[in-house]
């Protein structure tokens, strides 16, 4: 997925882009949990082409990235729950509910340590693939 976006901010070699919304969002039916209220969004994106605080660039989501991200934060948690919760039924419903809830709590966390380790080693950032316009020039 390419998106249009504004360079706001530069650390190292990530940037963090101000996503404008495409023709595409506007006729979206999960535009309002992308954008709530129609606000901009913020996401950072790694700076392979040296791009630079008020840059027009596009931005590039791969498949395979969004669908990790995807598993590790709403499936990993609930299958973690889930088992917890089959782990726990022959001790009857409130046990259930409790390993439930413990269960579901260690897979965001756990999705929470591993988001960080891949960001940390820019596996799942997106991608500045093109300037479009740049302030410098």
């Amino acid at each position: 997925m390419r998106e249009k976006g504004i360079v706001v901010e530069i650390q190292g070699s990530i940037a963090k882009i101000k996503l404008m919304p495409s023709d595409a969002c506007k006729s979206c039916p999960s535009g309002g949990i992308c954008r709530p209220a129609g606000k901009t969004m913020v996401m950072e994106a790694d700076n392979k082409v040296k791009a630079v605080i008020g840059d027009e660039v596009w931005v590039e989501t791969r498949v395979e990235q969004s669908m990790i991200a995807v598993f590790f934060l709403f499936v990993f948690p609930v299958l973690l729950g889930l088992i917890a919760i089959l782990i726990m039924t022959q001790y009857g419903g409130f046990y259930m509910v409790i390993a439930g809830v413990i269960g579901l709590s260690i897979g965001l966390l756990l999705a929470k340590i591993i988001d960080r380790y891949l960001r940390e080693k820019g596996k799942l950032l997106p991608s500045i693939i093109e300037v479009m316009k740049s302030e410098n020039t």
